[in-house]
């Protein structure tokens, strides 16, 4: 898999005993546990300015 993301996660539903795992690049998460900052002080936060885009991707490979 090849990405330009920060992070990367790695999951599968909890509970759910489902028979495969998720691969995703990520460009943001959700607050860290014990987190009381503000939004904009959030890790991995992105902001666009009105009109602005953001474009991302990634390819996976299967070799």
């Amino acid at each position: 898999m090849h990405f330009d993301a920060p992070l990367f996660g790695i999951w599968s539903p909890a509970g759910k005993q489902a028979p495969f795992i998720c691969l995703e690049p990520w460009y943001g998460r959700c607050d860290a546990v014990g987190f009381t900052g503000t939004l904009e002080e959030r890790e991995y936060g992105m902001r666009l300015e009105p009109q602005e885009e953001f474009h991302g991707g990634y390819v996976i490979e299967v070799m």
